[in-house]
């Protein structure tokens, strides 16, 4: 092998290994930013609490809200 070719084969084996050391470093801090998200997302929330659904004795689908609430009127009678 020549000289030359020597060069050239030693350069590649540099450019190889730094190629596969930069991927290695990008996986592993890939690895590690999932990792770390999985587990802020695996911490439990807290109590489960059930809410009774109550239908009040006035809900007839057309209103909500209490029957003794205040009600404003505003009449528009010319838009022109």
């Amino acid at each position: 092998m020549s000289k030359r070719a020597q060069i050239r084969a030693r350069e590649q084996q540099r450019k190889r290994k730094r190629r596969l050391t930069i991927i290695g470093l990008v996986s592993a801090v890939a690895l590690v930013v999932s990792g770390l998200a999985i587990r802020e997302n695996s911490k439990p929330v807290g109590e489960i609490v059930s809410v009774v659904n109550s239908v009040p004795d006035y809900a007839d689908g057309k209103s909500l809200g209490s029957i003794d609430a205040p009600i404003l009127v505003q009449d528009f009678s010319n838009f022109t």
